[in-house]
């Protein structure tokens, strides 16, 4: 969780300036926050969306555009996915 969550800060220190380095609390409990409820969802499966979801809503808590939440949660999900492939294979 400690690599996706600096991940997730890297992905939106992209879109908004006035993110630092000591906000890597904030940003791990985000992607702790979206994991758990994605995981907890019976109908969707590893969370897919709801995570997302919950990422843009805390997003824009934090004042990121919707637009830029939305991509950096769809990268986000996007380096998940290719972590876990190269881990598999």
């Amino acid at each position: 969780w400690a690599l996706s969550s600096i991940s997730l800060l890297c992905l939106a220190s992209i879109f908004s300036e006035d993110l630092r380095p000591g906000d890597l609390g904030v940003f791990a409990s985000i992607f702790a926050v979206g994991w758990l409820i994605g995981f907890f969802t019976a109908f969707a499966p590893n969370g897919i969306g709801i995570r997302e979801g919950m990422f843009v809503l805390a997003f824009m808590s934090l004042g990121i555009p919707v637009a830029d939440g939305v991509f950096i949660a769809m990268l986000s999900r996007l380096a998940i996915v290719a972590a876990d492939v190269g881990c598999a294979g």
